[in-house]
């Protein structure tokens, strides 16, 4: 349904700022009804969602932090700081892990390390 809208002519330059050639619709329907029908439009809807001539939509306070902001509840938060906690209580771990092995392995480099002095010792010992 199209409607015109009588204003006070003096608020003209105002309205014509503001609006200039765009179409203002109540709905995101109408909107697209009017913009990417046959002859496009730039249509803005009351709430905000701007159609351009070329096709892109933009604004609106569906595509806004209101919407988004409703996706995560508290229960989500929860589980999510719980999981990062796990996560790091495992990357402690895994550093205590990683230094054991290195410890591990420069302890097997000293048992070498005796292993060839009993060898060598033990082959002094026969030849003196």
């Amino acid at each position: 349904m199209l409607n015109y809208h009588t204003f006070d002519p003096t608020l003209e330059k105002a309205i014509i700022f503001a609006v200039g050639n765009t179409l203002v619709c109540d709905n995101l329907e109408e909107a697209k009804a009017l913009s990417w029908s046959g002859e496009r439009h730039k249509v803005v809807t009351v709430d905000g969602i701007l159609l351009t001539k070329s096709g892109t939509m933009t604004g609106g306070i569906s595509g806004g932090m209101e919407a988004r902001s409703n996706k995560w509840d508290d229960k989500k938060i929860e589980g999510l700081k719980k999981k990062k906690e796990q996560y790091e209580s495992e990357l402690d771990e895994l550093g205590s892990i990683r230094e054991m092995h290195l410890k591990e392995s420069e302890a097997s480099g000293r048992i070498s390390g005796l292993e060839k002095k009993i060898q060598y010792a033990e082959i002094e010992k026969v030849i003196t």
